[in-house]
């Protein structure tokens, strides 16, 4: 078993997936803001060109607030809180929908419906193989009789090329 670790960096995640070490959080219900002190990481300093002049000279934190509408704390532990931001550093707000590939989507949506179409065939095909197995006299006579009907409909048909199928 994993042990609990101590403690670990509170994280504070952007809308646009960036990401910050978290450092306070304080809520201002008044003004429906939720003001964050935090440190982004350097991925994220280099993608919105955060300025030294951003960050307090004493501590080299940044404090700056966001509408309340955006931010869900994920994990309210306060060894591990977690916030999430639907909003970039700027408070710009983001749509995680746009930034996911549609088509994607609509892929996986397709195979979903698919894979559970499959599975329902399984088990059928599994009652099937299992009525076999405990009647097979009976599943033989069935099969004849089905093959008795079908040459009856097809009679002496012989397939051709322009059929779409081969004589061999």
């Amino acid at each position: 078993m994993v042990e609990r670790p101590v403690s670990t960096e509170k994280l504070l995640v952007f809308g646009d997936l960036c990401l910050a070490v978290l450092g306070d959080v304080r809520t201002n219900v008044l003004d429906h803001k939720v003001t964050f002190i935090f440190r982004p990481t350097d991925y994220m300093r280099w993608k919105h060109n955060i300025k030294d002049e951003d960050y307090d000279e004493t501590l080299f934190w940044i404090k700056k607030s966001y509408d309340m509408r955006y931010c869900v704390c994920i994990d309210p532990n306060p060894d591990f809180q977690r916030w999430f931001l639907a909003c970039d550093y700027y408070g710009n707000p983001t749509d995680m929908t746009k930034m996911l590939d549609q088509n994607l989507l609509a892929d996986n949506e397709s195979l979903v419906k698919e894979r559970d179409a499959l599975s329902k065939q399984l088990v059928l095909l599994r009652l099937k193989f299992n009525e076999i197995i405990k009647y097979p006299e009976e599943w033989k006579t069935e099969f004849l009789e089905e093959l008795e009907k079908q040459k009856k409909v097809l009679g002496d048909y012989i397939p051709t090329e322009k059929s779409g199928e081969s004589n061999e």
